[in-house]
């Protein structure tokens, strides 16, 4: 129907899933676009913010919902939505990883590394986790010096601001490791 730009058929279907299955936010997802479509912009965005507000804290609608966001090419509102889910679950790392690839497929690298800085202050138990996680970008990035740069003083700097933290300075050696540079 949306092919045919049928919009008005279209949001009679949608509502009907809606009423049927309120819970399924990610067909509010799917109102607030046929809206868009329609030019509408203004109208679509109260719709998505209206999705985000009624979010509970169930983690599988929040990824869900984010998901349905991401699918739609609405990144911002996937980003909103996953950190309105970290205060709703009351999780402030819950997610992180999710966010932080985001961010590095959107090609926002400073706040991709903020959201794995944020993991490491956290704690330990995280550190293997942005290690795999970096260790596959890097592999991404191949050869690229702005980056591991950015990588190398992002450490550096994390080290000096927090000299007591070991784990900025672990992983400032282990980018050496990865970069073959000791």
């Amino acid at each position: 129907l949306i092919e045919k730009k049928d919009y008005k058929n279209a949001k009679k279907i949608i509502r009907k899933h809606i009423k049927l299955n309120p819970a399924l936010l990610t067909f509010q997802v799917d109102l607030g676009h046929i809206i868009a479509l329609q030019g509408d912009v203004s109208k679509a965005d109260k719709q998505y913010q209206k999705t985000i507000n009624a979010l509970t804290g169930n983690e599988q609608e929040i990824t869900e919902l984010a998901n349905a966001f991401i699918n739609k090419k609405l990144i911002s509102l996937a980003i909103a939505t996953l950190e309105k889910g970290e205060k709703l679950i009351h999780n402030p790392y819950a997610y992180n990883v999710t966010l932080a690839d985001i961010y590095n497929k959107t090609g926002d690298k400073t706040n991709m590394l903020n959201q794995y800085l944020e993991l490491l202050n956290g704690g330990s138990e995280f550190v293997s986790v942005v290690q795999l996680s970096l260790q596959t970008i890097l592999a991404e990035e191949g050869n690229n010096k702005e980056f591991q740069k950015l990588l190398h003083d992002t450490f550096l700097k994390q080290t000096q601001q927090h000299p007591d933290k070991t784990i900025f300075s672990e992983m400032l050696l282990w980018l050496s490791i990865q970069q073959k540079n000791f």
